[in-house]
């Protein structure tokens, strides 16, 4: 547990920050970036009780993530959760930190989508392995990924049509779904990342 952990920062995480910081204003781009160290944080806690070793935090594109020793299914499972169920608690201190508390619940909602390779994928396919078969989880991970892709799709359809949103409506349906298609889906149980 004392071994040191390497950080990685890529080039492409500081293109997307330094696009960040000229669209959106600083107060919120403070909140949202409060609320995401504390979403890893919460990761981090829960790896320690569960034992577990840190030995890389990158900094991408796709967010934060931490590479971490390998873990029951269960231990897992608690701490993919650990960070989505930490930033919903900040909702109970909203009166005294508002935008970080509105952030946080975002981040939360988002990474709890049981897709691949947010915190919510991997939960479903921790808790999914405990109790069926590698072969036939993979099977109904699949089936889940998929209802919960076409839903998202579905409600930027009506949102861009039926609510005349405009194409911009679409636009978050598409990155995720697209993200998605080309991320490689869990194929062990010990998946040793987590967002």
């Amino acid at each position: 547990m004392g071994n040191k952990v390497l950080v990685k920062l890529s080039p492409a995480f500081c293109i997307m920050l330094a696009m960040m910081l000229l669209i959106l204003p600083l107060k919120w781009l403070a909140a949202a970036a409060i609320a995401a160290m504390y979403h890893e944080l919460c990761h981090v806690i829960a790896i320690r009780l569960c034992r577990g070793d840190i030995h890389r935090f990158s900094l991408s594109a796709d967010g934060a993530s931490l590479d971490i020793s390998s873990l029951s299914a269960a231990q897992e499972l608690i701490c993919s959760l650990a960070g989505p169920i930490g930033g919903l608690c900040l909702l109970f201190f909203a009166h005294w930190i508002p935008r970080i508390a509105v952030c946080a619940a975002f981040q939360s909602l988002y990474n709890l989508l049981p897709i691949y390779p947010l915190d919510g994928g991997r939960a479903l396919w921790c808790g999914i392995t405990m109790i069926m078969p590698e072969n036939r989880a993979a099977r109904f991970y699949k089936l889940v990924e998929t209802v919960c892709l076409a839903a998202i799709l579905l409600t930027a359809v009506y949102g861009a049509v039926f609510l005349k949103l405009g194409f911009s409506a679409m636009i978050p349906a598409i990155l995720i779904a697209a993200h998605t298609k080309f991320r490689k889906t869990p194929c062990k149980q010990r998946l040793q990342r987590l967002q």
